[in-house]
């Protein structure tokens, strides 16, 4: 019995790319050649294959366009592992524009496939309002999909969801049980919220040693968070015997995977020779290098070296410039400084009211120097420049909102959102 005319003509283009292929591999062709052919005939597998050795740049010099290029010409033919690769691509921007409502969309098709990590992923997504509207309940449906797979993430999702009551009832304990089934899976993210919950007496008996504890774990599976908390820990003797040298070891691990807040501690030690030679250039370096990130309190001790000239030639001008940018994330020594700088007119035009003004910030913020200054220095600048002072802090207020802390406690909040995949 002969084959249909459509299913012949079909497998006669299927025998022909393979009698090419055969051909192409007798003469030497290289993998890529042999498998860029099977992909224009329509293989997934090829496809992938290639996607994979344009983004390794395995054979072939690598390009992430090309690579996402061929995961897209799989996910088009519906394979839900291409379909989460190229879900990830476009949230990450490698080889298209960064795209999180593609994200979104890919890793819908993928996640109505089956697939427990995109199901992840979107829920996350979806939480957050990123890329798809915002869409609590349905956050929920996706999560609990992907939980009954056993994703870890997931795990740490439903436990924010619960402890924040986000389209659920408020339901602390069932966010920390959440929450440590994700940790006891190894998951590094969800060991660091644990460890903040203990560390804050947040839904748990506060205790300091299991703190540690988690944060340890995390810390060893190279978590820089975590490195940088076991670093306070072994700086402050918290739950282990105190030991300077020892938290220069965590902090640096943590710093050099760019961990701001590990910089900035690595930076102290430097400058004040804890645990290691001091040293203020290298200080000045890793202090910098958190201020680029911006953190605020770094950025505010970039100023202060270049006002004294610790580690770096003095010039007024340019810590300025630092105290300005630490002062409007609203770090009240920066604020004072500034102040202090306009009244001065060191390293800025002298201006009165702009000192008056940031004095009334830096007070509010709890600097008692500045608080103490302010009777005197309204009475000493009069009524008319004194009003124009708090007319720009008051629109700077506005502007501003309820400002955040400074960056650079020990701990950050114990419920918070997971952070976006990456």
């Amino acid at each position: 019995m002969s084959a249909p005319a459509g299913k012949e003509s079909e497998l006669r283009r299927s025998i022909a790319g393979l009698l090419g292929i055969v051909s192409l591999a007798s003469v030497g062709c290289s993998e890529v050649d042999i498998t860029k052919l099977k992909g224009y005939l329509g293989s997934t597998d090829a496809q992938i294959r290639l996607g994979y050795l344009y983004s390794g740049g395995e054979g072939v010099e690598r390009d992430d366009a090309a690579a996402t290029q061929w995961y897209r010409r799989a996910a088009e033919d519906g394979h839900m592992q291409a379909q989460l690769v190229v879900a990830n691509r476009y949230l990450q921007g490698l080889g298209v524009e960064r795209d999180p409502v593609a994200a979104a969309g890919w890793f819908q098709r993928a996640a109505d496939q089956g697939s427990a990590e995109a199901q992840a992923r979107l829920g996350m997504l979806l939480i957050e309002g990123r890329g798809v509207e915002r869409n609590d309940a349905e956050a929920l449906r996706y999560l609990n999909l992907a939980a009954e797979q056993g994703r870890p993430e997931a795990f740490l999702s439903l436990g924010f969801i619960y402890s924040s009551g986000r389209g659920v009832e408020r339901d602390e304990k069932a966010g920390i049980e959440w929450v440590r089934k994700a940790a006891d899976t190894g998951l590094p993210a969800a060991q660091v919220v644990l460890a903040r919950h203990y560390a804050l007496g947040k839904g748990v008996t506060k205790d300091d040693a299991e703190s540690v504890r988690w944060y340890r774990k995390a810390a060893d599976q190279g978590f820089p968070a975590a490195q940088n908390q076991i670093g306070l820990a072994y700086l402050t003797g918290l739950s282990v015997e105190k030991d300077p040298a020892v938290a220069f070891e965590w902090f640096s691990k943590a710093a050099e995977k760019g961990d701001a807040l590990a910089q900035q501690n690595l930076g102290r030690l430097y400058a004040e020779g804890e645990g290691v030679q001091k040293d203020l250039k290298r200080a000045a370096e890793w202090y910098r290098r958190a201020a680029d990130q911006g953190l605020a309190s770094s950025q505010f001790n970039v100023g202060f070296g270049y006002a004294h000239g610790l580690g770096v030639d003095k010039d007024e001008a340019e810590a300025v410039r630092w105290f300005e940018r630490a002062a409007d994330a609203g770090h009240g020594m920066a604020q004072q400084s500034l102040a202090l700088a306009y009244l001065l007119g060191q390293g800025v035009a002298k201006d009165e009211v702009r000192a008056l003004m940031w004095f009334e910030l830096a007070a509010e913020s709890g600097q008692k120097d500045a608080a103490g200054l302010l009777e005197d220095l309204h009475k000493e600048v009069g009524k008319g420049k004194g009003d124009e002072a708090l007319q720009l802090a008051q629109a700077w207020r506005e502007s501003h909102g309820a400002h955040a802390t400074a960056a650079g406690t020990a701990h950050a909040g114990a419920a918070e959102a997971p952070a976006s995949p990456k």
